[in-house]
């Protein structure tokens, strides 16, 4: 019988640890997301992109005033070429929600 109650005591420590544990996770991952990685593009972004292949892409990025061709792989990155006259990046595509409302018309709200 008195094993029975030593083991009690012992459980719910390690439960009260448990619940700290994953507390700490999550409000880590909360932390990481609010303030970020720190790996943001620093001035690098997609301007175009065009699917080749299924695991394939040719991509045009922008690095500050220039613009790259790169092929993009499952196993690598290649630089293809520098272009020397820049493509015209094009609007952000709608949301579903905006597409959704503009076909709907005015019976579907916010």
């Amino acid at each position: 019988m008195s094993d029975s109650i030593s083991v009690v005591p012992g459980l719910g420590g390690a439960l009260v640890a448990l619940a700290l544990v994953v507390a700490l996770i999550i409000g880590l991952g909360w932390l990481l997301r609010r303030v970020g990685s720190g790996t943001g593009g620093g001035g690098i972004r997609v301007v175009a992109t065009l699917a080749v292949g299924v695991k394939e892409r040719l991509v045009v990025v922008a690095v500050g005033e220039q613009q790259m061709l790169i092929g993009v792989t499952a196993q690598q990155i290649t630089a293809l070429a520098t272009l020397d006259r820049p493509l015209a990046e094009a609007e952000p595509a709608l949301g579903f929600a905006a597409l959704l409302r503009r076909h709907a018309g005015p019976a579907v709200r916010p």
